[in-house]
């Protein structure tokens, strides 16, 4: 569950930082399956690795 907070702040505030609403149209069940299955492809990865990867798929997703 912290994770899952952590998470969705971290990719919140990137959103932010960066001036890119990446997150629109993705629900948080979305995210968490993907990280799921993201650090069962890379067990020697953490969930930072994991959000990094993340807000770079759904920026280029979303053509921002």
């Amino acid at each position: 569950m912290i994770n899952e907070f952590w998470l969705l702040g971290y990719l919140s505030g990137k959103a932010s930082g960066l001036d890119k609403d990446f997150l629109k149209g993705t629900d948080n069940e979305t995210i968490y399956h993907w990280v799921d299955n993201y650090c069962r492809a890379y067990p020697a990865k953490d969930v930072g690795d994991a959000a990094r990867e993340l807000v770079k798929e759904l920026i280029e997703q979303k053509g921002l």
